[in-house]
Formats: structure tokens, sequence, C-alpha cells
């Protein structure tokens, strides 16, 4: 079973859809999408010396990190499945070894309409982070922190 996150950027306020069969989640919104690519570098700076001596070697790959800050709203039944099916997936659902490639899809539509998907990525989550503030009782805040991969 494939599950995915689906977005439309850049707006405030917009549906989050987690897609997993027989399931509902309220209306989960991403407030902000942040994105890095990152090199993995082995740096070593030269004794003695200035930055521009350090010798630095790109042997380990790149990584991509993602974060999503977001806020969900619905009842108490739909917003504790949306906290046990995120942090289930973090305490290894993600890696089942009985279905290859087990990450999450990530689409995003950039500018465009949420059916327009412009860029898929394979995540795996690393964070998932969640607050409830007594002031709105059924809304939660949330953030998930994924990096680009496989699982295999």
């Amino acid at each position: 079973m494939a599950w995915s996150l689906s977005a439309t950027i850049p707006a405030c306020n917009i549906p989050l859809q987690v897609a997993v069969v027989n399931s509902t989640y309220g209306s989960p919104t991403i407030q902000s999408l942040r994105m890095s690519k990152e090199s993995q570098l082995e740096i070593i700076p030269y004794p003695s010396e200035d930055s521009d001596h350090a010798i630095v070697f790109d042997i380990l790959g790149v990584l991509r990190n993602i974060i999503i800050n977001g806020v969900n709203q619905g009842t108490v039944v739909q917003l504790k499945k949306f906290i046990l099916d995120i942090e289930a997936r973090v305490a290894g659902k993600q890696y089942d070894n009985t279905t290859p490639n087990q990450t999450t899809i990530l689409n995003l539509a950039m500018g465009g309409a949420a059916s327009d998907i412009d860029v898929a990525y394979n995540v795996v989550i690393k964070n998932f982070n969640w607050s409830f503030n007594a002031g709105t009782p059924l809304q939660i805040e949330y953030i998930i922190e994924m990096i680009e991969a496989t699982t295999q």
C-alpha cells in the first residue's frame, strides 16, 4: 500500500492529504514547507592556517531534508488517528521488510492545483512532533521532518 502526502505550494492553509485506505484525519493543513539539500562533506582544517587552506572531500553523497509545519483540526478520534498513524511510521512501519521500498511519497504541486503533481519525492519520516493547546481543544500543531531516501 502506498502512503502519500500531497500539497500545493506556495500558500497558507493548504490541504495536506494523507492517503491511507479507510482512514480519516480531520483537516490537516500545511503552514510552511522548508526544503534543503546538503552535501555530506568530510572537512579537515589545515593546522595553523586560515580557512582557505582547509581540505574538503566530497565522498559521502547528498541529503535532501524536508520539513512540514502544519495544523490539523478534527474530532478527537480523527486527531488521535492522525498522530498514531504517523508515529507508527516513525516507529518502524516505514521499514517493513515484507514490501520493498516502503517509503512515503511526498507529492508537491508548485502553485498549481492539488491534482497537478509537479514533483514527487520518496521520503522517510525522521521526526514527528505535535502540540496541543488548551484554548483550541480540537486542533493540534505538528512538524514532520523527512529525508529523501529509500528503505530498500
